[in-house]
């Protein structure tokens, strides 16, 4: 009976070191062919954890080493059953359960690149690294996405503040002569070249003295112009004043100006006409004639009268 119970116990401790062995991948119970990722820490994964793609278990990692290689100090190897396929494009996570009771190599692909092509199954399949940690990638994208509207909104902030300082560097001025117009800079200069100006006139008595006659004689302009507005304001006032008397004895003499007008009408018509003696005189020639020959005759006749009384006043009448 002792060693039936002796013979039983090493069956059981067989069958559980087997067991042990084919759950750490000591014993291979399956063809595999091995995948190396290059990584930057081991991230809790160990020789023996389980290998994943998307949830389904396709191996074990194979070994976990450290290498000389500053860029990937870190090397795993794993084993991949045969008739299990990893697209070139999977991503490796690390995944630990909540419990704690172990790590596993996920290998994620997106539903969009299974149609990548696969590594090869030769053993010197390469997939890029680095091995990312599951929980903190997870935590990062939450932390992304609820902070993103604050990221853009900060964004938004710093080019509004941006803006707005470029602008106030260009209202301010950088101490170079201003091209874009005035700022505040060179404005501030000519204000103080001005204060300048009118210190140095207030030290000069003869500046102040000729400013105070200036100012005086431009009061008196004032006034005068003042005078002289209100003159042309009556003299308008009395300009309608005496239009309206002006129009009012004008009216009688344009009456008797328009009779005139009608009397010469007629005188002419009646010129034209041959009526009365100058009507004669313009259409009968004849008569014209005699009369310039009278004429004549009475300016000898005059002049022979003038002659006579010159000699008798020089001779006497004896």
């Amino acid at each position: 009976m002792r060693d039936f119970v002796i013979g039983l116990c090493a069956i059981v401790a067989f069958v559980g070191l087997s067991v042990l062995l084919v759950r750490f991948g000591e014993i291979r119970t399956v063809d595999q062919y091995t995948i190396e990722i290059p990584s930057l820490t081991a991230s809790g994964l160990r020789t023996g954890s389980a290998v994943t793609l998307n949830g389904v278990k396709i191996g074990i990692i194979e070994s976990v080493t450290n290498t000389t290689d500053p860029r990937w100090p870190v090397r795993f190897v794993l084993g991949i059953d045969e008739g299990y396929e990893v697209p070139s494009t999977a991503i490796a996570y690390a995944t630990s359960s909540l419990l704690g009771t172990g790590s596993a190599l996920e290998l994620t692909v997106d539903p969009s690149d299974r149609s990548a092509p696969p590594l090869a199954t030769d053993g010197t399949a390469r997939l890029e690294g680095p091995v990312r940690n599951m929980m903190l990638t997870k935590l990062n994208e939450s932390l992304d996405e609820r902070l993103q509207p604050v990221l853009n909104s900060v964004q938004s902030l710093s080019e509004t503040y941006t803006e707005l300082g470029d602008e106030l560097i260009a209202m301010v001025g950088d101490g170079d002569e201003p091209t874009g117009g005035p700022t505040i800079r060179s404005t501030l200069a000519r204000i103080d070249g001005a204060l300048r100006l009118v210190e140095l006139w207030l030290d000069n008595d003869e500046a102040r003295a000729s400013m105070h006659d200036l100012m005086a004689t431009g009061i008196v302009f004032v006034n005068e112009g003042i005078d002289l507005v209100n003159e042309l304001t009556e003299l308008a006032a009395n300009v309608d004043v005496r239009s309206e008397q002006f129009m009012d004895e004008l009216v009688p003499v344009a009456s008797e100006l328009a009779r005139m007008l009608d009397t010469a009408d007629r005188l002419l018509e009646a010129i034209r006409d041959g009526d009365g003696t100058l009507g004669q005189l313009v259409k009968n020639p004849d008569l014209y004639n005699s009369i310039e020959a009278s004429m004549k005759q009475l300016e000898e006749a005059i002049i022979s009268f003038t002659l006579m009384v010159d000699q008798i006043r020089e001779e006497g009448v004896f």
